[in-house]
């Protein structure tokens, strides 16, 4: 054994393997018992930082010497192992490291061997135990979750595999009669996540989409594994039950939620197509939710409204003969100020609570997808601190004031979202706002105050000394700011040159100037604008679609539960009876028809 490594003469016999290498095995492991040294053998591990715990186990996995494996195991091999060290365990850049859930039996299950996992399974007097939890509480379906890739053709076996070890361990329970354990689909992790939650939060379309539809017929023993019940049928048309287990938003770590509330819309708004998400959410919107949003546009209607006229009550009072700024005595005008704080303080509590509702947040998607509600949360702000600087007789409160109108009337399109036709465009809008027009503005700014602060605006500060002071536009950087910014949009001055000395070379940094910005820039943007509308048109309305979900979602918080049962109980059976479970007792579900 290495002292440095822990790896022995076993391992290095199957880190590189070839045609003997059983042969060679199977002489070590008999030198080895023979000289009451086995056990040691077969359960020496790594003790180096990066594969620490690995076992000569975890390699004949690896390297997919199944034959091997299998002797390891029938000559007493630890098979609960953990593999502990850095190069497994979950990472974001996953080229770092390979996780798999640590154990030998997780190993297999995400290298795609499905005759080593029965053999592990099964194995009459050293069989593995599924229930297993790794350091980040994952059971091995938890670890197929993770692995689970819907772009690569290698990762398509997850489904398939998810079922024969969740079947395997459903009949080993079933087996011994130890029906108060937890089945294994019902372990949480240490984030308190099932395999379907963890699944969603992955956004793993074909594992999700398996694990919701998965069905099985009723004179099955695993019938009760079963999450979709067919009622009747008629042709080609069924009637179907959807268990809501784990799904509504009843759960503290709904997959509802979760989908919902995650920030890269785009990724995982596919898995709202999914039944009976996709159904779910449209009972929702049908039987609360539309109405509850029709009555909040309604109302921040009346509320921008509102702050539109007190804010020319407030100008027309001030700027009246005699009138002592912020000192008007108008009941009506104080009241209106006072319920306008009030209502925009309630509108920043509930866009801070919206916010926090779908932390962890990808900033870039976050932003992208949801600029709404900083928006919202920045137009209250405003609104509450004029009001503040108005009733303290500041009379700047009107630059707050008017950042506050133009932002409150332009948030108005966030209401936009509850209609199909509406919310696209929206969303077309967003899209390039936050694309396009925000990269623009940060190559015209570099470009407009290097040219404004470097040679154009040096040379023509000194090339105009000729011009009078106060009709010279570059008589200063933020008069050559301005005039720049002018030319851009083909509205400035170029008579500037008149009085230069040297009016060739004014016109030559001029037309420099003109061609970067006006011609190659703006040009530029408009490419990039019909780019994204191409790239982005067949996404629209799936997105159109997870952003009136987050809606349905934030207003179903503010509804009682009673109200939410009352409304959906057409729709949603509570502790409906669909058989037996394996204890011969009523198997009660929550279930969507």
């Amino acid at each position: 054994k290495e002292k440095d490594t822990g790896k022995t003469c076993l391992m290095k016999a199957l880190l590189k393997p070839g045609g003997n290498t059983e042969d060679i095995v199977i002489l070590l492991l008999h030198y080895a018992e023979e000289n009451g040294g086995l056990a040691e053998l077969l359960n020496a591990v790594y003790t180096d930082e990066c594969y620490r715990g690995q076992s000569a186990l975890h390699i004949a996995i690896e390297k997919g010497l199944e034959r091997i494996a299998q002797i390891l195991v029938d000559k007493g091999a630890d098979v609960h192992q953990r593999a502990t060290g850095l190069f497994f365990q979950l990472k974001k850049a996953k080229e770092d490291g390979f996780y798999f859930g640590e154990y030998p039996l997780s190993l297999a299950a995400c290298t795609n061997q499905p005759n080593l996992v029965r053999f592990l399974l099964e194995h009459k007097h050293n069989p593995c135990s599924p229930e297993r939890q790794d350091s980040l509480g994952n059971t091995v379906l938890h670890a197929l979750a993770i692995v689970a890739d819907d772009d690569k053709e290698s990762m398509k076996f997850v489904p398939e595999m998810y079922d024969l070890i969740l079947i395997k361990s459903e009949e080993r329970r079933m087996k011994v009669k130890q029906f108060s354990l937890v089945n294994l689909e019902k372990i949480h992790n240490k984030e308190g996540l099932t395999p379907l939650q963890l699944t969603a939060k992955e956004g793993k379309l074909q594992l999700f989409q398996r694990i919701l539809v998965r069905e099985f017929p009723r004179e099955d023993p695993m019938y009760h594994l079963s999450r979709r019940f067919v009622e009747w049928t008629y042709g080609p048309i069924c009637s179907s039950l959807y268990d809501l287990d784990e799904v509504d938003t009843t759960d503290p770590h709904s997959a509802l939620k979760i989908v919902v509330y995650n920030t890269n819309q785009e990724k995982y708004s596919e898995l709202l197509d999914v039944e009976p998400l996709k159904e779910l959410l449209k009972i929702k919107w049908e039987t609360f939710a539309a109405a509850m949003f029709g009555i909040c546009t309604t109302f921040y209607l009346i509320y921008i409204i509102l702050f539109t006229v007190i804010t020319a009550l407030q100008l027309h009072i001030d700027q009246e003969p005699g009138s002592e700024f912020g000192s008007s005595s108008n009941t009506w005008l104080t009241a209106g100020q006072i319920f306008i704080f009030i209502v925009a303080g309630c509108y920043l509590l509930k866009t801070g609570f919206d916010i926090i509702s779908m932390w962890p947040i990808e900033y870039l998607s976050f932003f992208e997808n949801n600029y709404f509600h900083v928006l919202f949360l920045l137009q209250t702000s405003l609104v509450m601190c004029s009001l503040f600087l108005y009733w303290d007789r500041v009379k700047e409160y009107v630059i707050m004031q008017a950042l506050a109108l133009v932002l409150g009337w332009f948030d108005l399109l966030y209401y936009s979202r509850g209609f199909k036709f509406t919310g696209i465009f929206t969303i077309i809008i967003q899209r390039i706002i936050v694309r396009d027009i925000s990269r623009f503005i940060c190559v015209y700014m570099v470009l407009i105050l290097g040219f404004s602060t470097g040679k154009l605006t040096v040379a023509l500060f000194s090339l105009t000394n000729k011009c009078p002071s106060e009709s010279c536009p570059y008589e200063s950087i933020g008069g050559a700011l301005w005039e720049l910014y002018k030319l851009s949009f083909d509205i400035g001055d170029m008579t500037g040159f008149e009085n230069s000395t040297y009016p060739a070379l004014f016109r030559i940094l001029l037309i420099i100037y003109m061609l970067f910005i006006y011609v190659l820039l703006l040009n530029l943007l408009i490419a990039l604008m019909g780019y994204t509308i191409n790239a982005i048109s067949e996404k629209n309305e799936k997105i159109w679609r997870m952003q009136r979900a987050i809606t349905i979602l934030d207003l179903e918080r503010f509804l009682p539960k009673c109200c939410q049962h009352r409304c959906q109980k057409n729709k949603i059976y509570q502790c409906l009876d669909v058989g037996l479970n394996p204890g011969n007792k009523k198997d009660l579900r929550t279930c969507l028809w």
